[in-house]
């Protein structure tokens, strides 16, 4: 058996896969969207330099068209209207004339030949037409009320002037300049030698020099008249031998209407500087005409308007026959409202004769109001004037009279308004000694008293 040969073995071998190489593969990866980046950032860098000039390429269209505002030509520029365009408008109107005389052929030779065209069709052109017709119609009505309206201002605007309020102050440098002042006047008088100014005492109070600038722009100096400090008005005068003949000629004295014929409602044109700059005009209607303002011995109407203003506004205002029916005076608007509002004319015109005259008004010193019947059944105050308030120092408060007091006679006259007690007022003179039947309330009621008052000068 030992020489029996021994099995032949093989060697077993078994192939096995390689395992994945992970390092080569992260990089291979990492390495391709390293291209795929850089290769976007390549086409977005090719894509902002050219998507514009492509985006202009594919949009572009025509140029807009420039714009061209035709000039005007100017009627006092002195020059002659350009030629070509004027006939080239004039052939352009024939042109239209004539195309649309055609148009109008054709459709007449088109309505016989044809009856396609309904009569509604015609009608409501013709509604359309003779609607356009009556808008351009009221458009131009409402525009010639308004140059009407304007031309009713023509001679009061004569009649008004810039007064002027000139003092010498010193700068920091103590280098003297003047200050100027101006507001509007009015031309309220002429008795051949002066022409009197009606303006507001607070541009020429306190003074070195007063100026007057006419309708066409001359300039003459002033003197002070008189005022009057319940108002604020005052008279200024102008020599008329420093004016020369063509001024004189143009000027006009102010066409003074009545205010007592004003209604609310009533048109009116505010004229001179009723919004704070002068040769300036508004148009609107009188709101109120009841407003009253309390001055001493006196109470005057005011008139106001819905018509926007300056508080600094001055001027006249003038109703639509051309007269003057107020003097505007901003001081006396109502607090925070800038309505123009003027003092009645008719309430003032004895006073503007007194400063033109230079005459002093009488003057007892009292502020009132009127005690109507119906006040008087609901209170028990007596009818007449309600003394309100006596001036320091004044006529009235010499003789004893204070306030709550209610005047019922002054001299013989029974007076039952301030209205009335003024008027009886302005029959007496600086000096004279009138007597002033009141009635005071006391324990028992209300006594009558008298008091001797010597009329003063305000």
């Amino acid at each position: 058996m030992e020489n029996d040969p021994k099995p032949y073995k093989f060697m077993k071998e078994s192939i096995k896969k390689q395992p994945p190489d992970w390092k080569k593969i992260v990089l291979l990866i990492a390495g391709w969207l390293a291209l795929a980046a850089l290769g976007g950032l390549v086409a977005a860098a090719v894509f902002a330099v050219t998507e514009p000039k492509i985006a202009e390429a594919v949009t572009r269209e025509e140029p807009p068209a420039k714009v061209d505002i035709p000039g005007d030509e100017d009627p006092n520029s002195g020059q002659e209207p350009d030629e070509t365009i004027t006939a080239s408008s004039a052939s352009a109107s024939v042109d239209s004339s004539g195309s649309g005389s055609e148009i109008s052929s054709s459709t007449v030779d088109s309505s016989t030949s044809e009856s396609s065209v309904s009569e509604s069709t015609v009608s409501e052109s013709t509604e359309e037409n003779g609607a356009a017709e009556g808008t351009e119609s009221s458009l131009k009505n409402y525009e010639a009320l308004y140059q009407d309206m304007l031309g009713v201002t023509e001679k009061p605007k004569r009649a008004l002037v810039t007064v002027i309020g000139i003092t010498n102050q010193m700068d920091y440098f103590n280098q003297n300049y003047e200050n100027q002042q101006q507001i509007s006047g009015l031309i309220v008088a002429d008795n051949g030698q002066d022409l009197f100014i009606l303006t507001e005492y607070r541009i020429v109070e306190n003074v070195e020099r007063i100026q007057v600038t006419f309708w066409d722009e001359t300039m003459v100096d002033a003197t002070y008249q008189r005022h009057d400090p319940s108002t604020g008005l005052t008279i200024v005068k102008v020599d008329e031998s420093k004016l020369d003949e063509g001024t004189r000629d143009g000027l006009v004295v102010a066409p003074l209407g009545s205010s007592y014929l004003v209604s609310q409602g009533d048109p009116v044109v505010a004229v001179g500087s009723p919004v704070g700059y002068s040769d300036s005009i508004a148009y609107g209607v009188v709101t109120s005409v009841t407003n009253k303002i309390s001055a001493l011995d006196n109470e005057y109407n005011l008139l106001t308007t819905d018509i926007l203003g300056s508080t600094d506004g001055s001027g006249i205002l003038v109703n639509l026959d051309g007269e003057i029916v107020g003097i505007i005076a901003q001081s006396y608007s109502a607090k925070g409202n800038n309505v123009v509002t003027g003092i009645a004319i008719s309430q003032i015109k004895k006073l503007i004769e007194n400063l033109s005259n230079n005459v002093s008004r009488a003057y007892i010193g009292i502020r009132g109001q009127d005690v109507t019947e119906e006040l008087s059944d609901k209170t028990g105050i007596p009818k007449g004037v309600l003394i309100s308030r006596v001036a320091d120092d004044s006529p009235a408060m010499m003789a004893g009279m204070k306030e709550y007091d209610v005047i019922v006679k002054l001299g013989e006259h029974k007076v039952e308004t301030i209205k009335q007690y003024h008027e009886q007022l302005g029959k007496y003179s600086t000096g004279d000694v009138v007597t002033v039947t009141a009635m005071r309330k006391g324990a028992e009621g209300y006594a009558e008293m008298t008091f001797d008052v010597t009329i003063g000068e305000v």
